[in-house]
């Protein structure tokens, strides 16, 4: 649940756009951390088709025993959210943005939940690290 993108010119950031830092290898949120999550996927209020507005939520990391009921959380992903906010189909590859060191970083990616409204897997892109720097040189 990884992919690395490379650009063709160097990306530009705008009032509303702005860069997520990678995370140093071996870190991982902590339980009760927020972080926010973005992308077009489906909502309650229209459960077939996909946004039309990049949407956004807060949640925060959950333990093994939460709802996330399709494995342990592992060295390569954790759980958050919990009944409310949360990610749906179609937000698959969207990120876990969390603060640290006062700057956005890309915690997680969204990666797979049983349904909508409950807790959802997340990717925990320092397990990758290496994998990234041999891609990219970063």
């Amino acid at each position: 649940d990884i992919g690395v993108i490379t650009l063709s010119s160097p990306f530009e950031q705008v009032s509303k756009v702005g860069l997520c830092c990678l995370p140093s290898a071996g870190s991982s949120p902590a339980l009760g951390e927020s972080g926010v999550i973005a992308g077009w996927g489906v909502t309650d209020t229209d459960p077939t088709t996909p946004s039309d507005d990049l949407r956004q939520a807060v949640v925060q990391v959950q333990g093994d025993s939460s709802s996330c009921s399709v494995g342990s959380s592992g060295s390569n992903r954790f759980c958050a959210g919990a009944s409310g906010p949360d990610s749906c189909f179609g937000d698959s590859g969207g990120p876990f943005m969390s603060k640290v060191n006062n700057a956005w970083t890309c915690t997680g990616v969204i990666s797979a939940g049983v349904k909508c409204g409950t807790s959802t897997f997340y990717t925990r892109v320092a397990a990758y690290r290496s994998f990234i720097r041999d891609v990219t040189g970063v």
